[in-house]
Parts: C-alpha cells; sequence; structure tokens
C-alpha cells in the first residue's frame, strides 16, 4: 500500500496547485476524476486560496481599475471505495465555476461594476477494471450555478446602473472516460469527457436610467422577471504520467473547453443592448511537469502550464488574456495510510484591452495571481 501510495502521489503532487483551471475566466477546477484509479479504498479534503492581481487603467480618465479580480477558496472533496477487486465507486465535491470581479468606485468608465457567480458540484462516478489494463469510468454530475452582476460607469452608457440577479438552479449532466495503466513502471493514460449542464436561472433584471426626449431628460425605471438559460462547458481532458528513471514520474495533460456557447443573455439586458451579457472562448490548456521521490517521506514536483484560446474583444466582465504558469508540489508520506499535500502556483496573465463597444475604454496590465493549495489523503 505504502508503494502505490507514493506512485500515485508523485504523479499527482505537481497537480495541488495548478489543478485549478480558471480557463477563460469561468472554470476554476479540471473537474478531474482520475482518483477513481487510485489503488484501493482512499478519501481526501483539499483547500485552495487564490489570490489575484489583476489591475488596470481607464483611457479616457487616467483612473486605475483597483484590483479588479477579488480572492475566493475553493474547497474540495472526494471519497473512493472499492465495491469488488473490478468495481469502484467514487464521490467528487468541487466548485468548478465561478467569477469575482469588481472595479473602483471611483473609475469613471466601468466604477462600480461588480460581477459575482458561484457554484458547487457533486459528481458521483462507477469504474470497471477489463482485462489487459484497461479501465472504463462515467458517472453523473449534479450541479448548481447562481450569481449576481451589476453594471457600473460611463462605458456602458444608458444601461449604467443595470443589475441582475440569477437565483440557484440545480442541473444534471454526466461523464465518461477510459484509462489504461501499467502499475509496474507507473504508466497511466486517462481521458475524461464532461458533458455540458444546462441551467434555467430565475432571474431579476432592474434598470434606473435617464432617456433623452425633445421635452428633455426623463428617468425611468425598469423591473422584470424571467428565466435565464445557460450551458456550463463541456470539456475533454487528457491526463498522463509515467515512469522515466527510479523514484521519478514525468506527468502532463491536455485540457479542451468549449466555452463559446456558454452565453449569458438575460432577456432585458439582450433586448436593450442587442447582445449577451458576457461571451467567452474555448480554450485548449496544456501542462507538462516532472516528480520525484527524495525519501521514503517527501516526494516533489515542478510543472508549467500554457492556455491559449483567451481572443479579444475582451470586455468588462472578461478582462484576462492567455496565461502561463509554473507550480510546485510537495507530498508527506505522514504514516503509512496518511498523506499531507502542499502546491503553490504562480500565474502569468497577457494583458488586454477592454471596451463595451468600439474603442477601447480601459487598458489592463499583465495580470498574475498565486494559488495556495493544502490536502489531507487517507488510504483506508
Amino acid at each position: 500500500m505504502f508503494k502505490n501510495c507514493v506512485v500515485a502521489g508523485l504523479g499527482s503532487v505537481g497537480l495541488l496547485g495548478s489543478s485549478i483551471a480558471m480557463a477563460g475566466g469561468l472554470q476554476r477546477t479540471t473537474q478531474s476524476v482520475s482518483a477513481i484509479l487510485t489503488p484501493g479504498n482512499y478519501a481526501e479534503i483539499s483547500y485552495t486560496r487564490v489570490v489575484p492581481d489583476i489591475t488596470g487603467t481607464g483611457t479616457l480618465s487616467g483612473v486605475g481599475t483597483g484590483d479588479a479580480a477579488e480572492n475566493f477558496n475553493l474547497p474540495a472533496g472526494l471519497l473512493k471505495v472499492d465495491l469488488t477487486d473490478r468495481l469502484a465507486a467514487g464521490l467528487f465535491v468541487d466548485q468548478p465555476f465561478g467569477i469575482d470581479l469588481e472595479y473602483a468606485d471611483n473609475m469613471p468608465e466601468f466604477g462600480g461594476t461588480d460581477a459575482t457567480a458561484d457554484s458547487i458540484a457533486f459528481t458521483g462516478v462507477l469504474a470497471y477494471t477489463l482485462p489487459y489494463e484497461f479501465t472504463l469510468f462515467g458517472g453523473v454530475r449534479q450541479q448548481r450555478v447562481g450569481g449576481n452582476v451589476t453594471l457600473q460607469g460611463l462605458g456602458y452608457g444608458p444601461l449604467s446602473g443595470y443589475n441582475v440577479d440569477f437565483r440557484n438552479d440545480w442541473g444534471t449532466g454526466w461523464l465518461a472516460g477510459v484509462a489504461y495503466e501499467r502499475p509496474e513502471i507507473a504508466l497511466r493514460v486517462a481521458l475524461t469527457y464532461n458533458s455540458r449542464i444546462t441551467h434555467k436561472l430565475p432571474s431579476r433584471e432592474r434598470l434606473d436610467t435617464v432617456v433623452a426626449t425633445p421635452g428633455g431628460a426623463v428617468p425611468v425605471s425598469l423591473d422584470q422577471s424571467s428565466v435565464t438559460s445557460i450551458d456550463t462547458p463541456e470539456s475533454w481532458l487528457l491526463e498522463a504520467r509515467t515512469g522515466i528513471a527510479p523514484n521519478t514520474v514525468a506527468f502532463g495533460s491536455v485540457r479542451y473547453v468549449e466555452h463559446e456557447k456558454s452565453l449569458l443573455e438575460p432577456e432585458l439586458f439582450t433586448n436593450l443592448a442587442g447582445r449577451g451579457l458576457v461571451d467567452f472562448d474555448d480554450t485548449i490548456t496544456y501542462e507538462l511537469g516532472v516528480g520525484y521521490r527524495f525519501t521514503s517521506f517527501f516526494s516533489g514536483s515542478v510543472s508549467g502550464l500554457i492556455e491559449d484560446g483567451n481572443s479579444a474583444p475582451y470586455t468588462p466582465l472578461r478582462v484576462a488574456g492567455d496565461r502561463q504558469a509554473v507550480a510546485l508540489g510537495g507530498l508527506f508520506q505522514l504514516t503509512e495510510r496518511v498523506t499531507f499535500g502542499t502546491g503553490l502556483s504562480y500565474f502569468w496573465l497577457n494583458g488586454s484591452p477592454v471596451s463595451t463597444s468600439g474603442d477601447p475604454l480601459a487598458e489592463f496590465d499583465d495580470g498574475r495571481f498565486w494559488a495556495f493549495t493544502g490536502k489531507i489523503g487517507v488510504a483506508f
């Protein structure tokens, strides 16, 4: 059991920090369920603290945006149990999607603009081991999403002051995958598909504005309730690891997320603006790293990440361009059955111009954020 824990740890320790996804500004985790392939019964809890630093300047006023991205936390957990020598079951809990943006109130272009969205997902998975080292796995995901958006500033013209509250809604999706393993050389290759999940969000939209008429400016107050449909994106995740030398493994992944179909189009805003509230780009994320077992007590890793697909034009609710990251991980074998892992990631985000239409109204500098992760795993 101890050897299996070390091998599994070497293959995943580098993902402690960079397993947060941050893809396209919506996705926050990779939604990996590869722990279903861990030998034996296993439980894990983890906690990630993300500290962004994303700032820009209004092109008309020269006033700063403030730190537009808010700090956030990502708790997660999983439980994996062998039902037979070939059949395993797992339960995964994470917060796969979210947005936390807020502009400084004194910025004329977008001051007071605020967007928050959060989610939680419960994923049940079954895995069946076939002959010749292949495993098939699949399951069901139950997911809740909700949020609130306020648009404020000169950049929104008569739509400044708009607010929409999206009440929480639960949706159901599915996943399926296949894995190939050669335990004697620590080889594992796993491909996972996650379906899109449709949510019907009860929405209340409000707008207090002023409309110019021949008789002068007239205040207008709108208040409308409706249902807003949004699909959280489908994705493909290819994960691999293999031993390359004694006590050494190489690992990596490629992840594709189809964000472009995740359109957010509340009824009142779309009718007034002629477009959706926010849109995203499809993304492809590449990761490569190496892990090494220094002693029977400690294993460490380093990895790098590149994400491609975040193209202009950028909007006030989608401010980040392509990103790169480096991650360090460490895994401590506290007892024969208990491990403690920790990870540190540093992300670079390419700067970008931001507009609501036409010329840029803000210019964001190259951003960055830190992610700190800790986890406790127990084999039983």
